[in-house]
């Protein structure tokens, strides 16, 4: 795909996909099961890219800051257990 053609959240999701950081918690095998990014973004179990999905929504639909805190502290949460 071109990335002239990519949506702002397609690109920030394949950037931070690029990171050294995110390579350590997520596999290529994990991102294949899905039929796109967006999909492995929504869908995954993965508490990593859990909280990045509510990064990246809640600023690129301007939610309110207190909702992303909120939400992120939640899947945050998860990697304790």
């Amino acid at each position: 795909m071109n990335d002239m053609s990519l949506t702002k959240e397609e690109a920030i999701r394949r950037a931070l996909l690029q990171t050294p950081e995110m390579k350590k918690h997520v596999s290529e095998a994990e991102i294949a099961e899905y039929d796109n990014l967006a999909d492995f973004f929504y869908f995954s179990k993965n508490p990593y890219v859990r909280a990045l999905n509510v990064l990246i929504t809640g600023t690129t639909e301007e939610k309110n800051e207190k909702l992303i805190y909120s939400e992120l502290l939640t899947n945050l949460r998860s990697l304790e257990d």
